[in-house]
Parts: C-alpha cells; structure tokens; sequence
C-alpha cells in the first residue's frame, strides 16, 4: 500500500510539473507575442524636471517671486533651431544657432548653403554688429532696441530680447501695481504688472501646474491698445531644473510683425567663450554706421533677402 501511494505521489508531482512548464510556456509565448507587435521600444523624451511646488496655493506676491526667481536663475543659453519673419508684405525662413547671455549679449548665425554661417548678427550689450557674408557688408551701431528692430526684425530692447528667447517676460521699469488671481477652469493664474513710469500694463498667464509662463502681453496704459503678445509653447527637458519652451511666438502688432523661434535642442548655463560677442569682419568688407542719420535709410532685414520665401 505505501508502494501504491509513492505512485500515486509521483504521479501528481509529474503532472504539477508539466502544468507549471505548461504556464511558463503560455507566458512566453505571450510575451514575446507582444514584442514583436510592439517593437523595439524606444527612447523616452524626458519631462522637464519643474520646481517643486508649495504645499499653500499660488499668491500674487508668491507668482511674482517665482517669475522673479526664474528670471535670476538664468545665465546664458546655446542652442540651435528654425525662425521665421512674417512681416505685413515679406516672409523669411531660416536656420539659426543661438548664443544667448544675460543681460545684454548674444551671437546669432543663419545658416545658408550646407549650414554654413551667411549672416552673423552679435551684440556685446554696447555694439550691435551685423555682417553679411554674400553681400560682404557689415553694419554697425548701438546696441538699441531700434537697431536690432532694423537689422532684425525684433522690435525688443535687446535685454527683452535675451528674456523672451529664454522663456521670460521683459522687463517692466519700477511697477506700482501687482495683482492677481487663480483661472481654476485653465488651471493657470493671471499676475499683471502695471508701471506708471512707462505707461504700459503687463498681463501673464502662469501655470499653475508646472510653474511656467504660457503667455503674456504688454499694453498701453492709456487707451489699452496692444504692443506686444508672446506665447511659450512645448517646454523641453534639456535644460533640466530650467523648463525652455522649444516654441516662442512673438507678436508686435503695432508693426504687423510675427517672429517665430522653433528650437532644435538647446543648453542652460554652460561656460561661454566671451569672444563670441564680439565680430571682426573682414578687411575689404563695406561698413555701415547705422547710427549715421547721414546715410541713406537702410532698408529693413536688407541682409536676409536671400532667406525670403513665398511659403504660407
């Protein structure tokens, strides 16, 4: 009898064993069923790494400080990308690469023919220096918000410039008012700045969720009418703790002017050779003072002609 239970033990133990092959061969199966339905999988694009959030809601003066804050955390930016020029009668479309310090320095090469540099625009926060390699001419003036505007389209004061290409406002000149309030239903918070001194009020839509700014604009005090409108779109993970929108639009409508920045890849923060601000065109190259009321009128974005399309 016990020989007769020793079987019958060996025989369940050898049909347990072929249940649990059984299963494991049935799990396999389906595994590898659903890799090759799917693929190899890829890479995963990273979320950008925002700054962790208070366990209190958001407050004026909490925006404010967050705005301020991001504003200071930056330093300079490198990166490489698309723009766009829409003007009330032209439209450029060029490849750019991006060097960008604050306050008030930056390079900026377009890229023609097999991405070599055609255009070099630099600013050294005093001299604004654009050099046209096809045309060999080379135009130089202060750097103020009217040269950049001439030479590039950008109606910015270039600190502004250097804010806005980094995902910020511009600056606004000792505000009187600060207010706010939450949009629950847009899951963003309105924060305006109002300045008496320049007459303009600044209206920003922050994001309540990742603490970045989706919007602004800029609008004159006195009658409301609208200078200038920015929208920040598709923040990246590259630069890490630092959220850069990979889309900025800007609007001068007063102009009937749209710049578009589509950024390719870019970096926050890195060392930066400091002679980069600073052009030296060549020696048989025409130059151009701009600031010389003498001269003729430049035409505007003259050095971009070849990067002109008809494209919708």
């Amino acid at each position: 009898m016990n020989r007769h239970l020793h079987l019958n033990q060996g025989e369940q133990s050898r049909n347990t064993l072929q249940i649990l092959g059984q299963s494991w061969l049935l799990l396999f199966i389906i595994i590898g069923s659903m890799f090759l339905l799917s693929g190899c999988p890829g890479k995963p694009q990273l979320a950008p790494i925002y700054p962790p959030q208070p366990e209190f809601p958001l407050t004026t003066e909490l925006v404010s400080q967050l705005i301020n804050d991001r504003i200071s955390s930056f330093e300079n930016l490198v990166g490489a990308g698309k723009v766009s020029i829409n003007t009330w009668q032209e439209k450029y479309k060029f490849s750019e690469t991006f060097v960008l310090q604050k306050p008030g320095k930056f390079r900026l090469e377009t890229l023609g023919f097999l991405d070599q540099p055609a255009v070099f625009l630099t600013s050294n926060e005093s001299l604004l220096t654009l050099y046209s390699k096809k045309q060999n001419i080379c135009y130089k003036g202060v750097a103020s918000q009217e040269n950049l505007f001439r030479l590039s389209g950008i109606n910015l004061a270039v600190e502004d410039a250097i804010l806005v290409l980094s995902g910020n406002p511009t600056r606004i000149v000792s505000p009187n008012i600060e207010w706010g309030m939450p949009l629950p239903d847009q899951q963003q918070y309105y924060f305006e700045r109002i300045s008496l001194l320049q007459e303009i009020v600044q209206r920003i839509w922050f994001d309540a969720e990742r603490y970045v700014i989706t919007y602004f604009e800029e609008a004159m005090l006195t009658n409301g009418e609208i200078l200038l409108k920015v929208q920040f779109s598709d923040y990246r993970a590259e630069a890490g703790t630092y959220p850069v929108p990979a889309v900025i639009q800007i609007d001068r409508p007063f102009d009937n002017t749209r710049v578009q920045v589509d950024y390719k890849f870019f970096d926050i923060n890195q060392q930066i050779d400091q002679d980069l601000f600073v052009f030296a065109p060549p020696s048989d190259a025409k130059i151009h003072n701009i600031d010389d009321r003498t001269l003729e009128e430049i035409e505007q974005l003259a050095p971009y002609k070849e990067f002109r399309t008809t494209e919708e």
